[in-house]
């Protein structure tokens, strides 16, 4: 049975890392969240790795930190495959407000039309 004097402690905890998680994920853009999966498996990996020294087990401290490590291993191969920076798939959704175009996109039926125009003033 758990103490209830550190019960209100591991309940706080609970919340706040879960508002952390939400906060941390939440402006992150479609393209950018195979990376994001990858960033938050190489944390889970720390924190198994920090629980192992916790413990004093060296299997958990070995496999946590080739989680870590494999973790933000393919974050960086993926975001230079992506061409950007970690720094900037993390953090660059924040403040950023959604784009809205009052330009008319012009639709395949008037680029057919216009092909069509072209070709009998060519002839």
């Amino acid at each position: 049975m758990i103490a209830s004097d550190g019960l209100g402690l591991i309940v706080g905890q609970v919340i706040a890392s879960g508002l952390y998680g939400i906060a941390f994920v939440m402006p992150i853009g479609g393209a950018d969240m195979p990376v994001v999966i990858s960033v938050l498996n190489s944390f889970s990996g720390i924190s198994g790795c920090l629980a192992g020294f916790m413990l004093f087990n060296s299997l958990l401290i070995v496999t946590g930190a080739l989680v870590a490590s494999s973790g933000a291993i393919l974050s960086y191969i993926m975001c230079r495959a992506m061409n950007r920076s970690i720094t900037n798939v993390l953090i660059g959704g924040f403040g950023e407000a959604a784009a809205v175009s009052s330009t008319k996109k012009r639709s395949d039926k008037d680029d057919a039309t216009l092909i069509h125009r072209e070709a009998d003033t060519d002839e």
